[in-house]
């Protein structure tokens, strides 16, 4: 007994009417309970999306409201504590007296600058 793939008994409108079946749509009754399921259930997650939304800006406006507080109570912990010391920077000692100090350096390097720029243009 050989097994053939092409049955004498099936015509070739069998053949091709097998893929117009399976690419058909699903009855409207099937369509519809489906659709009243997936808005149901939408309807419950957004319920839970609601609740769940509120009680984050909640706690958010807690949060904003608490970090103020908590940084003042920091702040004053760590001046208390010398952690935060604010100093202002104190001017660098020169260990030359500015009182002493003598003007004739700025004096000669003036009257230098001044023979070199006579000297060029002369000579230009």
């Amino acid at each position: 007994m050989s097994v053939s793939f092409e049955d004498s008994r099936r015509g070739p409108e069998w053949r091709q009417g097998w893929t117009s079946q399976t690419l058909s749509f699903p009855p409207a009754p099937f369509l519809a309970i489906f659709a009243i399921i997936i808005l149901f259930l939408s309807m419950s997650n957004h319920a839970y999306y609601k609740v769940q939304m509120e009680k984050t800006q909640l706690a958010l406006k807690l949060f904003l409201l608490m970090v103020p507080v908590l940084l003042i109570f920091m702040v004053r912990y760590m001046y208390a504590n010398g952690l935060l010391s604010i100093r202002l920077p104190q001017p660098i000692q020169d260990s030359i007296n500015r009182s002493d100090a003598s003007p004739w350096g700025v004096a000669l390097l003036l009257v230098l600058l001044l023979i070199m720029v006579s000297y060029k243009s002369s000579s230009g």
